[in-house]
């Protein structure tokens, strides 16, 4: 579990691949197992709700999106997801980011450009 940064705090839906999870100090989880869907505050339904439509999008925007570029498909529908109440506010934050920046297809297809900001 290196990829959990102490003092996270996550929810899940009790699947024992999440065992071992006790040195989180803010663990919850809801038991879908028997019938469970909400332990007081906690639920999933926003995250999977979030994973429905990451599928959808990448499925019928992309339809067979390569392995190679799939974490740049999911950091894209999570820019989109993060400013969808904001009116306008993603396309000033993407030509922000775009300003002196330009991509070369063979530096996209090579690998030798870094989209992180």
């Amino acid at each position: 579990m290196g990829y959990v940064l102490f003092g996270t705090s996550l929810y899940t839906d009790g699947n024992r691949i999440c065992n071992g999870l006790e040195y989180i100090r803010d663990h919850g989880t809801v038991k879908y197992s028997v019938g469970r869907y909400v332990d007081e505050w906690i639920h999933l339904s926003g995250m999977e709700s979030f994973w429905v439509a990451l599928k959808r999008d990448i499925i019928g925007m992309y339809h067979d999106p390569s392995k190679k570029h799939l974490q740049r498909y999911a950091n894209q529908f999570c820019t989109k997801h993060n400013f969808r109440d904001s009116d306008g506010a993603l396309m000033e934050h993407i030509a922000a980011l775009a300003v002196g920046k330009r991509l070369m297809y063979r530096d996209l297809i090579n690998q030798k450009l870094s989209l992180r900001v």
